[in-house]
């Protein structure tokens, strides 16, 4: 199959043509076989199927051309609803004119279609709709096995195939498939109600899948250092270059999230005492610091993502080894998939990119890839 993906990377508007393929599919083909030869319920079936390959056609062929897009999902999601309306429209039609499922059903059988068609249909709907809204109202998408979105669509299909092909043995196996499609679909609708509600409740509060990487700052984030640090840089400002202590204070605070020595530098460009207050702050900070706790809710945040198997990040402007030393002191490192912190030529923005590289994460998808500045 993947052969057939990589003859396909040469064509031009892959992605939309793929899914374009798809529907024409179940437009002009049953067309076909209704006044030529396949008048027979499993052609339908394998139809229904091959529906469902393509459907991994496109996204496969974007990825491999590297022309994935915005309007090449919205366009391909537009189309699976459009090939999945006319799959049960015509499953339905079936099901109504068969006089073998007449039989079956005697006086109940219009009813009884009509019943199980129109909740697959809404089923179809709804999947789709509480997965938009999902995102828009709580900014979250569903995750889990069945839940997840885009995760059921090729078993309802199967579902719709297995049905098309055992028509050949009675045709009520087509709307039995159309209930399975009915009950799946709610069922998922049902699931998702559920979990939105806990959402709205903060009985639970869900992760959107796209989010596969969390990195922490230390300082004031997961260790409740810094109004140690503060009121150290504040004193050595004072001491050593005049300040007032509003402006010692703001002075620090303006630039923190840097090393120490990048900050001075900054503060105090080429200052003599500069190397001398470094010195003193980071002698000072290297005892005191491994006597300081830890926010209260940062193990219980680092279990929740752990939970969800997010990897977690540490970078920091404080030196690797006390880094290393406060992590274990703490017993958080195992938490962690990665720990790094200030080494030469190695600050904190370049820790980030050091592991936007090493998981191949895209840097256009930074916006999910969190720098948490507080829990």
């Amino acid at each position: 199959m993947r052969a057939f993906f990589q003859g396909m990377k040469n064509a031009r508007g892959a992605e939309e043509h793929a899914g374009v393929i798809g529907i024409v599919l179940f437009n002009v083909l049953p067309d076909i076989e209704d006044h030529v030869v396949f008048y027979r319920a499993v052609t339908g079936g394998i139809l229904i199927q091959l529906a469902s390959v393509l459907d991994g056609c496109d996204g496969e062929v974007a990825r491999l051309k590297k022309m994935e897009s915005s309007f090449g999902n919205f366009f391909d999601a537009v189309l699976d609803r459009y090939t999945d309306f006319f799959i049960l429209l015509g499953m339905f039609f079936y099901s109504l004119t068969s006089r073998e499922i007449a039989q079956l059903f005697g006086s109940f059988a219009l009813p009884v279609i009509f019943l199980i068609s129109g909740l697959a249909m809404v089923g179809y709907v709804m999947v789709s709709y509480t997965s938009a809204k999902s995102v828009a109202d709580f900014r979250y998408r569903y995750k889990g096995r069945w839940t997840a979105a885009g995760r059921g669509r090729d078993i309802r299909l199967f579902m719709l195939f297995v049905g098309g092909v055992m028509a050949s043995v009675h045709p009520v196996s087509i709307p039995v498939s159309i209930f399975g499609v009915a009950v799946f679909s709610n069922a998922i609708v049902l699931k998702r109600v559920l979990l939105s509600w806990k959402c709205s409740s903060g009985k639970d509060v869900p992760i959107n899948r796209s989010i596969n990487t969390v990195v922490f700052d230390l300082d004031g984030t997961l260790a409740d250092t810094m109004t140690f640090l503060t009121n150290l840089a504040a004193q050595l400002l004072i001491d050593n270059y005049g300040l007032s202590v509003e402006e010692a204070r703001n002075k620090y605070l303006e630039t923190t999230g840097l090393d120490f020595a990048t900050q001075m530098s900054m503060i105090f460009p080429n200052h003599p005492k500069n190397e001398r207050v470094i010195s003193a702050f980071e002698k000072k900070k290297r005892e005191t610091v491994m006597e300081l706790p830890l926010f209260s809710d940062v193990i219980p945040t680092l279990q929740f993502f752990k939970k969800r198997e997010i990897r977690l990040f540490v970078c920091s402007s404080t030196p690797q080894e006390i880094i290393d030393e406060y992590l274990k002191l703490q017993k958080i490192d195992w938490y962690v998939d990665g720990h790094y912190g200030l080494k030469p030529d190695f600050q904190k923005s370049r820790q980030i990119d050091f592991i936007l590289r090493r998981y191949r994460l895209r840097h256009d998808e930074q916006t999910n890839f969190p720098f948490l500045k507080k829990l």
